[in-house]
């Protein structure tokens, strides 16, 4: 019996990637849905709430050199991706959106100069957009005075997928620090430097975190009386601001921002003293621009976080260096089997799609 068209197409936008891979060569009718744009769109947004995310493991603080898809629901269960790359002991992931990663090869995360080369893959489809290289040049006192800071997201408004590079230097014979802006389109598959001036000192988070259309940093800030500030660019509007993070929240001048991430559509920072002996303070700036502790995690539960689901669970380590998660409603902590063996760990969200570019 012939199903209705409308009921196949509303089974197929709840289907895997990969079974609409395959479904792909069932007929033409079928081929027309999955790959219309507006099919890839409605099975994003069917997507969107996946618990999945992925691992990044670090051997050591200049590259990472292993990737694992791991399904929440299976904590046993972890997918190892095939990196798009020769050289798997040097690579950095930018940021994870609606199925693609962004990857940087050859990074050095610990002075995070120019990255050698930089990709978007789609893991679940394999396909790979290499991106051509910045035009960004600097002439510095020293390769210790360039700093390079990256992030990754999609801009809705044009339905753009954007990376965005931010280059701090300082000039020779020069105090402060100085900003230059780039970004890049996958739709126009170029670079274009945002003509304006910025001020403020140097992205000090290796890991952006990507909320409602902005990208945020944490950054020291070219003042004596603050510390920290927050740095975001809007990917519609292409501008940068900047918000201090206040006395309040850094109780104690050795106090330091650990960490910024996704919490509940809301930009958060993790924020630990400096001998690592309290627990860990959870601020997050809300869209008042005001600053709100959540929570303080104890450390006896999580050692320190290295992501937030859209769950709101936390994702950190233990004392065993377990992966785990941490429910602080509910206060519950969930192992996920995942022993932590290297020196340096990042998860981000990643929902499998069907999205591509031409």
């Amino acid at each position: 019996m012939d199903m209705p068209d409308h009921i196949i197409l509303e089974i197929l936008l709840r289907l895997p990637v990969r079974s609409l891979a395959r479904f792909k060569v069932v007929c033409k009718s079928w081929r027309s849905h999955i790959l219309n744009p507006k099919f890839v769109k409605k099975h994003v947004l069917n997507n969107l709430n996946n618990d999945d995310f992925v691992i990044a493991h670090g051997r050591y603080c200049n590259g990472l050199n292993q990737l694992s898809l791991l399904d929440v629901n299976l904590h046993d269960r972890d997918i190892s991706l095939n990196i798009p790359m020769p050289d798997k002991d040097s690579f950095y992931v930018v940021g994870s959106c609606n199925g693609l990663i962004c990857l940087a090869y050859n990074f050095n995360n610990g002075s995070q100069r120019l990255p050698r080369k930089q990709c978007i893959w789609n893991p679940a489809t394999g396909k790979v957009k290499e991106i051509n290289r910045c035009t960004i040049k600097i002439k510095a006192k020293s390769n210790n005075d360039i700093r390079v800071s990256l992030g990754f997201g999609f801009d809705h408004a044009s339905s753009d997928y954007k990376v965005v590079r931010i280059v701090t230097y300082k000039c020779p014979f020069e105090y402060d620090f100085k900003n230059r802006v780039e970004v890049y389109s996958l739709n126009k598959d170029s670079w274009m430097e945002v003509d304006e001036e910025f001020e403020f000192g140097k992205i000090m988070s290796i890991y952006p975190a990507f909320v409602n259309g902005s990208i945020y940093w944490i950054s020291e800030t070219n003042s004596f009386d603050e510390k920290f500030a927050v740095v975001s660019f809007n990917l519609q509007s292409e501008n940068l601001c900047k918000t201090l993070v206040p006395e309040n929240v850094l109780s104690s001048y050795y106090n330091v921002c650990d960490d910024i991430f996704a919490l509940n559509e809301s930009v958060a920072v993790a924020i630990t003293d400096e001998d690592k002996k309290n627990g860990i303070d959870i601020w997050t700036l809300d869209g008042d621009n005001s600053w709100n502790k959540k929570l303080t995690i104890n450390r006896s539960v999580i050692t320190s976080i290295v992501g937030c689901l859209k769950t709101g669970e936390f994702v950190g380590l233990d004392s065993n260096n377990e992966l785990v998660l941490y429910n602080s409603g509910k206060k519950v902590v969930k192992p996920t089997h995942q022993l932590i063996r290297r020196e340096t760990i990042r998860t981000y969200n990643h929902s499998e799609s069907l999205v591509s570019w031409n």
